[in-house]
């Protein structure tokens, strides 16, 4: 439990900083190319965007829009469209940042956020907006595949639908599972621990806790939700580590995307019990003495 809510925050805050990161630099390169959306330099503004993208390959299509919305610049190779999320550009027109909860997105197999900053004149008023097709869940999916428990444990992210955002297995991405105990109390703002049968039958000891979302309008948490074999999570191995990647460090202003490993370990208590080096998180939590024998079936907050 006290394993799950940690990393739950390191993914919180490491994915609200990567998203901000993101969006700052979107912002200085708007200001950047503000001359150029004045003049309609269409070849000076791709310069500088697929230099932003090839920096950042998490960046999948850039799009320049002027004062009425209409397309300035592309650098996607698909067909001439309006820029993705015309409400993420009415925000950067109104001189504000915009992103977007996870998205589908025509001509790409996964969903996508979408983020928009304005484009400055020299006086700091909007002319234009910079938009983006931003693949952070890809960061997630490696997240997901790193987040394991044992033999039988890991763990999910899900939007506020219960849609698998995450998956260790990449053929469950999208999946409802908005009909499982765990997601419907993590789907209130609680967090957890409850037995229950996954959609095989198996009985599965079930922990989970909300998620910041870093959308701009009326942003549902996310869900973190893990589960492992009850007779594995009964068991008390001698040491659960849950190894987590995340994308911290930078080269200059640019975020560089490798993994930097976060562990977690359980302290082992006398008679072959464990106990969390950290107090609980919440009273959902297993009792600290309670040890192996203890009866899961802890509610949320």
């Amino acid at each position: 439990m006290t394993d799950l809510a940690h990393n739950a925050q390191l993914i919180e805050a490491t994915a609200l900083r990567d998203i901000n990161m993101t969006v700052d630099q979107m912002t200085r390169v708007a200001a950047g190319i503000g001359p150029d959306v004045q003049q309609r330099a269409v070849r000076d503004i791709e310069i500088v965007l697929r230099t932003f993208q090839r920096v950042d390959p998490m960046l999948l299509e850039l799009d320049v829009v002027d004062a009425e919305g209409r397309p300035l610049l592309a650098t996607s190779r698909r067909e001439r469209r309006p820029a993705p999320g015309r409400v993420a550009v009415a925000f950067a027109l109104e001189g504000k940042r915009f992103v977007s909860d996870p998205t589908p997105v025509p001509g790409f197999d996964k969903s996508l956020f979408v983020i928009a900053v304005p484009v400055p004149d020299a006086q700091g008023r909007p002319i234009g907006a910079l938009a983006a097709l931003y693949d952070q869940l890809d960061w997630f999916e490696d997240i997901a595949k790193a987040m394991t428990f044992g033999k039988t444990g890991y763990a999910v992210l899900a939007d506020g639908d219960g849609r698998a955002l995450a998956h260790p297995d990449v053929k469950r991405l999208g999946e409802d599972l908005s009909a499982y105990a765990a997601v419907r109390e993590a789907r209130q703002g609680r967090s957890g621990w409850i037995v229950e049968r996954n959609r095989a039958g198996v009985r599965r000891l079930f922990v989970y806790q909300p998620v910041k979302n870093p959308a701009t309008v009326s942003p549902r948490p996310w869900l973190l939700v893990a589960e492992m074999d009850e007779k594995e999570a009964l068991t008390c191995p001698r040491a659960v580590r849950l190894d987590v990647p995340l994308a911290g460090s930078t080269l200059g202003a640019w975020p560089a995307r490798g993994a930097v490993a976060a562990r977690s370990k359980a302290a082992i208590c006398s008679e072959g019990r464990t106990r969390a080096r950290y107090p609980p998180v919440s009273r959902s939590s297993p009792p600290r003495d309670a040890g192996c024998a203890s009866r899961p079936g802890g509610r949320g907050r």
